[in-house]
């Protein structure tokens, strides 16, 4: 049985009480100690190199980058658009930033987008995992949300990838959002100092369990 630990959005600040958000999320590795750490992004501008390495140090990991992120440091560690890795038994994919027109330092264009889904879906016959920062459009989960273009995109997309499980970040208001649709199951966990939620996937039954500060909010499977 292998331990994957879950999180994303964790946001490294130096606002009060978000600049301890490194030592909180080794404070977890530590406690729960999984065998990889797996990120949907937004680490936080002021996340550093030795804050990395004591990450490392301590876990394999695989990460997608957000929008608010040290770039020149978290690039270095993030998976490539599409690229396929095989953990435990599992495989699993990256998509990294939010989609727009055209790249950017966080923005990946909507024609590469769709050219990244397209190998991921020629590479793989089934995918477990996908992680993504760019959020979907969910309006059963999020009630406020904007109907645009790229959200719209980004559901078709996972719709066409069918992954057992979407790791979603970006979205803030609440410890965590799940929903089971026909394409698959859908989790985003908001790990900032606000709210201390992660989740772990136990790979012997494929149960996913999400934790605020180390109390259960919610089981289920995959």
């Amino acid at each position: 049985m292998a331990k994957l630990l879950l999180i994303s959005d964790l946001h490294k600040t130096i606002e009060p009480g978000e600049y301890e958000a490194v030592n909180w999320l080794i404070g977890v590795i530590d406690d729960v100690k999984p065998d990889i750490l797996i990120s949907a992004g937004d680490w936080g501008e002021y996340l550093t190199q030795d804050d990395l390495y004591a990450i490392i140090s301590r876990v394999p990991l695989i990460t997608v980058y957000g929008n608010h992120e040290n770039f020149g440091l978290i690039k270095h560690y993030a998976i490539g658009d599409g690229a396929i890795r095989r953990v435990h038994g599992l495989t699993l994919s990256g998509i990294n930033g939010l989609i727009s027109q055209s790249d950017g330092e966080y923005t990946i264009g909507f024609n590469r987008f769709m050219r990244v889904i397209n190998r991921i879906k020629r590479k793989v016959n089934s995918l477990d995992l996908l992680i993504m920062h760019q959020p979907l459009y969910l309006p059963d989960q999020y009630p406020w949300m904007r109907n645009d273009e790229y959200s719209t995109v980004a559901l078709d997309a996972v719709k066409l990838l069918k992954p057992r499980l979407l790791l979603n970040g970006h979205m803030t208001g609440e410890c965590y959002n799940y929903g089971k649709y026909e394409w698959g199951n859908y989790l985003r966990v908001d790990s900032s100092q606000r709210y201390r939620c992660y989740a772990i996937l136990s790979t012997d039954d494929m149960s996913i369990k999400v934790l605020k500060d180390g109390a259960e909010e919610y089981v289920f499977k995959i």
